[in-house]
Order: C-alpha cells, then structure tokens, then sequence
C-alpha cells in the first residue's frame, strides 16, 4: 500500500492505494501544525493497513527547508518503509504540471496563497506563500479578512485578531465561499472577488519572470478556491487578457492526495532532485 498526505492551512486529507493505483481509503479531517501530523496519522489510520504501507509520500504546510524535511521525516519514522517530504506546493506542482512538464507554474489558491515555479534549468521559485500575517492577497483569509472590512465593519483591531490561531485563520478562509456566492448580486462581493484575482495575476507574473526563454509556460493550480470552476475561469480571463497566448492551463488535479497516492513510486523518485526554494520572487 501506498500512502498520500496533503496537509493544508484548512484540511488534511490522505489516501492509502495499493500497488495497482486502486484507491482502498481516504481521510478528510481539520489540519493540524506539521510537528502533530504523524500522530494524527496514527490515530486515523486504521490498523489492517498500518503494517503494509510501502511508500509514504506526504505535502504538507510549512515545511520548506532540509532541517524542517528531516524532522517531519524522524517523526513519522515507523509509518512506511519509506517516506518522501515535499511541501505542500511542491506536491500540488508534480501532481498537475508535473505530470506534463518538468518545467512549469502552479498557482495555490486556499486558505493562503502561492506561486511555485521550476524553470527550464531546474530552479524552484515562488511567489507569495508568506502567511497570513505578512500577506497571502488573493487567498481565502485575504477575502475573508476583507468581507468582515467592507461588508460588516470590522475595526482594525479586530482585524488584526484573525491570523492570531490556525483556527481563526480557517474560520476567515471560510468566509471566501459567501463572498462568491454573493458576488453576482452585491457589488461589494463583486469588489473583493476580483481584486482578488487581480492580486493572483500580480503573484504569476512575478514567478514568470523568472522563465526568461519566450514561449508558453505551462501553468496549474489547486486549492480550494482555484477548484472553484468560476472563480478559475474569472482568473484565467484576466491572465489571458494580462499576457495572451503566454500560459498553457493545466487541469486541476483535484484531489492530490488520491493522485498522490496512485503514483507514490514516481513522486519518491521526484524528492531528491526536488530543492525547498528559498529564492523569492519580488516586485
């Protein structure tokens, strides 16, 4: 058996597939901070299929650098034979372009977001991804955040509040969904909505300035609100009108964690080539 493991700002989800690509089980649960993933593991893996996983292949939040890789790594130690670390736009990545391309962008739209690159010549770079305290326009806390401004009058100081907890940051993440809902009929939701792409667009243009060579540039996405087909195809009419001809739109993969564990052997081989990039892209 294979396992696959997405952990986001919101979710976790994983995957559990045997050698064939067969899907066996899935989970669906609130996320944790990364140091209590591997409990958590154990706790909701169920126990026929804790002595036959082969490959676990997890992406998760928070986890960019070698040192945050190993200690992720010692923690789940004893849950799979082997265990492959990725971040978790680094998973998202080799799970849509990846599977087309080895050069490419993917664009994270949830409760934060980001934009991964890898070039040509195989460098990583990344738009954005900051945090909710530091930035993340264009995500759901951002439109969420911004819904409590305009529409109920939030003050600053409460504001201010809401990044405080991962459980305040996914309450406000929420928020996103009634903002979209809402935005055919208030203009204010409206307001928000497309700012919101607007910013995304800005995030994509800085990571494609890092492909110097012309041509198109292969670009994928995931997250809760990319996977929301009005909200993508609102951004994709923006970044056709911003740069025509230039991005190739790759299909969501919808659920990373079932795809993830369908190709476990090919992502594992992916790791050691795959560097946590550390080079920003900037204004």
């Amino acid at each position: 058996m294979n396992l696959a493991v997405d952990l986001g700002g919101t979710h976790l989800r994983w995957a559990l597939a045997d050698a064939r690509g067969r899907v066996a089980q899935t989970h669906r649960g609130p996320s944790v901070p990364p140091p209590r993933l591997a409990d958590r593991l154990r706790r909701s893996i169920p126990a026929r299929f804790r002595r036959s996983i082969r490959h676990l292949v997890i992406g998760s939040k928070g986890v960019w650098t070698r040192s945050e890789r190993n200690n992720l790594r010692r923690q789940c130690r004893g849950l799979a034979e082997r265990v492959t670390i990725f971040s978790d736009g680094e998973l998202g990545f080799w799970t849509s372009v990846g599977r087309v391309s080895g050069s490419g962008l993917y664009l994270a739209v949830g409760t934060g977001s980001l934009v991964l690159g890898r070039t040509a010549t195989g460098r990583w770079v990344r738009a954005g991804g900051e945090g909710p305290r530091r930035g993340d326009e264009g995500s759901g806390f951002w439109m969420g955040r911004e819904y409590l401004r305009r529409l109920k009058g939030k003050r600053e100081s409460v504001l201010g509040r809401l990044s405080a907890t991962p459980a305040a940051v996914r309450r406000t993440a929420a928020l996103a969904r009634r903002v979209a809902t809402r935005a055919e009929t208030d203009p204010r939701c409206r307001s928000i909505l497309q700012e919101a792409e607007q910013h995304l667009v800005r995030l994509v243009g800085e990571a494609s300035r890092f492909f110097r060579a012309p041509g198109r540039i292969f670009l994928g996405g995931g997250g809760a609100l990319y996977e929301s087909a009005p909200f993508r195809a609102g951004l994709w009419r923006r970044l056709r009108r911003s740069w025509p001809g230039r991005f190739v739109p790759v299909r969501p993969a919808r659920d990373v964690a079932r795809r993830a564990a369908r190709e476990a052997e090919r992502l594992a081989q992916r790791e050691p080539r795959s560097v946590p990039p550390r080079r920003l892209a900037k204004k």
